[in-house]
């Protein structure tokens, strides 16, 4: 998951939704699948998820989705420049993997390149042009180079690929939110956290865009409900 936050009105991007989680789990079945019926796996063993999908790319080097998982499990632990190895030798063997270009440019993004992340997401989109992620990711650049009317435009196109992802209308809400268009702003932050339930940092902009049209007592409630989340994480930490 990639988060940042950027202070005031603006931001913290969260790049997990539940249907990509649900992808990341399947792809570790296969995996695991694929383990237990090499006879190597009987002396084999892995304590996470690198060494498990280190494995896997040992066992089956031609393999993209492979390389795809072990690149994911090097961004996942913070090893970016080994996520990008491993992501582009899973280009090599399958140029056309939608997935694993907006990945990548997440991860070069991420690292501060930005026009190889450009690069990434409108390849990936002209490969898939209602790929959600993509358009998500884009978004999230072109807010990050100032380009808030791009921005919103990808977030909207994130929303028309696939409504349920509760990070495009927050990220559309920022962008509104920058913009002063406050009430619209509430509207997407409200998709978001219903989208979401536990999504605090929804609920605390969700305040201020109350806060800037004064709506003091619906504030206080979406800032509420922020803390009762945030407490209720570290509770059960």
């Amino acid at each position: 998951m990639k988060t940042r936050d950027l202070g005031g009105p603006n931001r913290t991007v969260s790049r997990q939704p539940i249907w990509r989680t649900r992808l990341r789990i399947s792809l570790k079945i296969a995996a695991l699948f694929v383990l237990l019926l090499s006879t190597f796996v009987r002396n084999s063993s892995w304590q996470d998820d690198l060494s498990l999908w280190a494995e896997v790319v040992r066992m089956n080097p031609g393999n993209a989705r492979a390389h795809y998982g072990l690149g994911d499990a090097c961004r996942q632990s913070g090893r970016l420049d080994d996520a990008v190895n491993a992501y582009t030798a899973a280009l090599k063997r399958r140029p056309d993997y939608v997935e694993v270009r907006a990945d990548l440019g997440a991860v070069y993004e991420r690292m501060g390149r930005s026009l190889e992340a450009l690069n990434e997401f409108q390849t990936a989109l002209s490969l898939n042009p209602d790929y959600a992620m993509a358009h998500l990711d884009l978004g999230v650049l072109y807010e990050h180079q100032g380009k808030l009317d791009e921005a919103a435009e990808e977030f909207r196109l994130a929303i028309i690929a696939d409504s349920q992802i509760p990070e495009a209308h927050y990220n559309l809400g920022i962008v509104l939110h920058q913009k002063k268009k406050y009430v619209v702003a509430i509207a997407h932050y409200r998709d978001a956290v219903a989208l979401r339930p536990e999504y605090a940092e929804a609920y605390r902009k969700l305040g201020l865009a109350y806060q800037s049209v004064g709506m003091a007592a619906a504030a206080r409630e979406s800032f509420n409900a922020a803390a009762r989340i945030e407490s209720a994480t570290i509770a059960g930490r």
